[in-house]
């Protein structure tokens, strides 16, 4: 038998789904599809699941923090790369900082959670086949809409 990349693939795709992860196929999900999640491929977050994974993991943030922080996570500032995987990094380890008004008028301090890492099963876990596209990997996960591992056979 040969190894080939699709073999290779094949294999990741059906561990992930072993595994408890939503399974999705690249062309299925491809911008311009009915199913698309992204606008381009080079949307590196899955904006419509980090939403949602913000609105379950948060319930007892006002919406308008929530929103901030999704807003804050989509516009990441940073003057170098290194700087901005940090920033996101941080973001992803302690939540995101957000401030709101309470009923009585004060002002609250929060960090709003992206990921749940007391509850693994809380997060949406979701695993990509790439196959032929505009993209430079074969096999994608994801996590709470973040693209957590890109996996290539190749170098081109």
């Amino acid at each position: 038998m040969s190894l080939n990349e699709s073999v290779v693939e094949d294999a990741a795709i059906s561990w992930f789904a072993q595994n408890g992860y939503t399974v999705g196929h690249g062309p299925n999900l491809a911008p311009g599809e009915p199913g698309a999640e992204r606008g381009s491929f080079a949307d590196v977050i899955l904006k419509g699941r980090l939403q949602e994974a913000i609105h379950r993991l948060n319930p007892l943030i006002p919406q308008e923090a929530q929103e901030d922080a999704l807003s804050k996570v989509l516009r990441l500032e940073a003057s170098t790369f290194v700087g901005s995987n940090r920033a996101f990094h941080k973001m992803l380890r302690d939540g995101v900082e957000v401030e709101y008004q309470r009923p009585d008028g004060s002002i609250a301090g929060d960090h709003v959670r992206l990921v749940d890492f007391s509850d693994p099963a809380a997060n949406d876990w979701f695993a990509v086949l790439m196959k032929k596209y505009e993209v430079a990997c074969d096999t994608c996960m994801v996590s709470t809409g973040v693209y957590r591992l890109l996996e290539t056979a190749t170098r081109s």
